[in-house]
């Protein structure tokens, strides 16, 4: 716990890694787990459902 000067009594938790390498390790893994692995699923099936229903489709014109 922490306490900074000047009279204030807040307290708070802070992460203790023990390494650095350690910390970019974890906060590149969440961004990847948390983001990007999410964020591709949309971009790539949104991609393929609009792809699908801009197809042209023969049976659904006239003749």
């Amino acid at each position: 716990v922490v306490e900074p000067e000047f009279g204030v009594h807040n307290a708070y938790c802070t992460e203790a890694w023990p390494s650095h390498v350690m910390r970019q390790v974890y906060d590149v893994s969440f961004l990847v787990c948390i983001y990007w692995v999410p964020g591709s699923a949309i971009v790539v099936l949104y991609t393929l459902m609009g792809c699908r229903l801009w197809a042209r489709d023969s049976h659904l014109h006239r003749q």
